[in-house]
């Protein structure tokens, strides 16, 4: 009675102001005098109001940056995206360091660029912030060569060292080959480690016709893997590269792959550090497309088939002597990936052997670099 009358009424009124409102709008935008006048300084009153609250944001973080690093020694600036305006544009990274360096300026701390990496600065902002941090450093190192080379326009870094990844000196770290062992049903473990490069909803520019052929093309890769006996370990080393690890379940789920082969699959959960190393630990090979993923494997002498989204992660491949088992991420196939993966097996120890050896002389000469702390 009373009730269904009621909710009929109240949905119709509904519907009817529904269907008003963005007419009103329009019909207010065009005639009404005060919103055209109001329209333009209100914009202007909304970015002004929006710029104080950032500034004044800005005002109590550096008063507290400052009070920090008045009690440090020293400030390091360490990791490989460091010198980069891709995430967050000019006013992004390249200005937060030039703010750092400047409050380490203004309290007497020293100020060192430790075997970082450098991307891309593609605009004026860029570089400028970029090179007056870089400028106020009492000491700078770059971890390839080719990040030294991109900032060959800043002529005060051309007598720069290059030094290696400072993960090489994590603890964990293997100069020797580990021992053999046996496999699982006489096959492999291999790590794999996917990236969302391009994903809509994740990275910074979009390319879904990209993503999604990496994704159909790793999840191909990743049946023929399962079919050859193997077992597969999904991980990932950043917690936006989940998209990926599900975005390839799904496509598998698509796949010819039987419920036998998939009881050899398993996903890990993203993890602390010590946890990742003790996971890739029991890989025999890794497949990853980010840095970090490839570095870890190499870290404990495991072989690694990059699929590079980037220059870093080929820079990273070439040094160590890996180039051949590196593929573009935008161009490879199917066949190209599997007689990697195949030549990447057969010659397991032989590489895992060259990449110890290559591990211990980089901590090696990391080992030079931290020497030079004690006489800053």
């Amino acid at each position: 009675g009373d009730v269904s009358y009621e909710t009929s009424l109240a949905s119709a009124n509904g519907k009817s102001i529904a269907r008003f409102r963005p007419q009103g709008q329009q019909t207010v935008r065009r005639r009404n005098w005060i919103y055209r006048t109001i329209r333009v300084p209100w914009r202007g009153v909304k970015f002004a109001v929006s710029c104080m609250l950032r500034a004044q944001a800005e005002i109590v973080h550096s008063a507290q940056a400052l009070r920090l690093l008045k009690g440090a020694d020293l400030l390091v600036i360490a990791g490989g995206g460091q010198i980069d305006d891709y995430w967050g544009g000019p006013f992004g990274h390249p200005c937060s360091l030039f703010k750092w360096a400047c409050l380490a300026r203004m309290s007497h701390t020293p100020v060192v660029f430790l075997s970082v990496g450098v991307g891309s600065l593609r605009s004026f902002w860029s570089r400028y912030f970029a090179h007056g941090a870089l400028r106020l450093a009492k000491y700078r190192s770059y971890r390839d060569d080719e990040s030294k080379r991109l900032l060959s326009d800043a002529t005060f870094t051309h007598s720069d060292p290059v030094y290696p990844d400072l993960a090489f000196s994590h603890p964990a770290a293997k100069e020797e080959a580990p021992a053999g062992r046996s496999f699982i049903n006489a096959g492999f473990v291999v790590g794999f480690s996917p990236i969302a490069f391009f994903a809509p909803r994740v990275w910074p520019e979009h390319n879904e016709p990209v993503y999604q052929r990496y994704i159909k093309l790793l999840s191909e890769f990743l049946t023929r893997i399962l079919e050859a006996n193997h077992a597969v370990v999904l991980f990932t080393t950043s917690l936006m590269d989940k998209v990926a690890v599900k975005d390839l379940l799904a496509a598998l789920s698509a796949t010819s792959v039987r419920e036998p082969q998939l009881a050899r699959l398993r996903s890990l959960d993203q993890i602390g550090l010590n946890q990742q190393l003790a996971e890739i630990e029991k890989m025999d090979i890794v497949i990853a497309s980010r840095l970090h993923g490839v570095i870890l494997a190499h870290l404990l002498g495991k072989p690694a088939l990059a699929i590079s989204y980037d220059r870093k992660v080929c820079a990273h491949m070439k040094a160590m002597a890996q180039e051949r088992f590196c593929l573009d991420l935008c161009d490879c196939t199917l066949s190209q990936l599997w007689d990697r993966f195949t030549a990447l097996a057969s010659e397991k120890e032989m590489i895992g052997g060259g990449i110890c050896q290559r591990v211990g002389e980089y901590r090696q000469q990391l080992d030079r670099q931290y020497e030079f702390f004690d006489e800053l």
